[in-house]
């Protein structure tokens, strides 16, 4: 370890997209660790998420996705599941942040890859939590701003308001970096992983 580059030798595997789960991997990246930012055929959401680009990316993408490294997986196919089974293997932490249920369908979730690799940390970032009436259902920072109060009228006979700035999305990822830091502590007294879970909607409940 050194002073600037205090994670070097993490290996870090990211099944993510936006905003919530690409943070979380910048963070780490630029504390040195090796970040692999694995992307579907069509490309990461984010590329063409918003009105604003940069060459031919969008924003939010180049915003977050420096410090990493990139590799196209298809991880719909039984040859791309095996890709990411082998990079779980080596790594010491992943990090997704799909809807909830969805890598546990394809046998890449945290029980199957513990199989693979008992000391992997695994991050996940969901909506609305894995636990309750809404557990299954996808959301964005737009929805979690209206289900939490953040969407306000600034009068009566006026229209909501958004929150000026993101709500959820910035904050979620700073409570899954400092639990993955946090995890991989233990882990290192241990020798065991875990699972690290945090949600947007978690997040903005803090703000």
């Amino acid at each position: 370890m050194t002073i600037d580059s205090p994670l070097r030798g993490i290996r870090v595997i990211e099944l993510s997209s936006m905003i919530a789960g690409p943070i979380v991997g910048r963070l780490f990246g630029e504390l040195g660790a090796d970040v692999v930012h694995v992307e579907p055929p069509y490309g990461d959401d984010g590329r063409n998420s918003t009105t604003e680009f940069l060459g031919s990316e969008g924003v939010f993408h180049s915003m977050h996705n420096r410090s990493k490294r990139g590799l196209v997986v298809d991880i719909k196919q039984p040859d791309g599941r095996d890709v990411i089974r082998r990079l779980a293997r080596e790594a010491d932490v992943l990090i997704e942040n799909m809807t909830v249920g969805t890598l546990d369908a394809l046998g890449l979730g945290y029980e199957a890859l513990r199989a693979e690799n008992p000391r992997l940390v695994y991050v996940s970032i969901s909506a609305w939590g894995r636990e309750g009436p809404l557990a299954l259902l996808p959301g964005y920072d737009i929805l979690i701003q209206g289900f939490t109060g953040a969407v306000q009228s600034p009068a009566p006979d006026l229209p909501p308001v958004l929150s000026p700035s993101l709500v959820g999305d910035p904050v979620a990822p700073l409570i899954a970096a400092f639990a993955t830091l946090v995890a991989l502590r233990d882990r290192d007294a241990t020798g065991e992983g875990t699972h690290v879970t945090t949600s947007l909607l978690q997040a903005a409940l803090h703000m």
